[in-house]
């Protein structure tokens, strides 16, 4: 019965939006994966930003507005980063002025 129904020619799920393959069963999810008509298949924006993003999403999409979002990602990123090393190097300093680590009172040296 598996063999039979695996051999069953139907038409693509996007029939809807254009698609007129017909395929067979066994066959179906690969085709589906890799349909051109596929409103949710990962296109690519090839109007300057790169963005990765579902084909039904691309009409609407605003590539000044995603690089800005990138933009503040970055910066608050880089943020965090400078308050972190900062924090670093306070602590640096508090443990050692000037020689870079510290000994403990088992006389290994400090990780840094």
């Amino acid at each position: 019965m598996r063999n039979m129904l695996s051999k069953l020619q139907i038409a693509c799920d996007n029939a809807v939006f254009g698609c007129s393959a017909i395929v067979r069963l066994d066959n179906l999810m690969s085709h589906l994966s890799d349909c051109e008509h596929n409103p949710k298949r990962p296109v690519t924006c090839e109007q300057g930003c790169g963005l990765e993003m579902p084909k039904d999403e691309l009409p609407n999409h605003n590539c000044i507005k995603h690089l800005r979002s990138v933009v503040q990602q970055q910066q608050t990123r880089i943020a965090e980063l400078e308050k972190t090393s900062a924090e670093h190097k306070h602590q640096l300093a508090e443990l050692a002025p000037g020689s870079g680590y510290t000994r403990d009172k088992t006389d290994e040296p400090a990780v840094l």
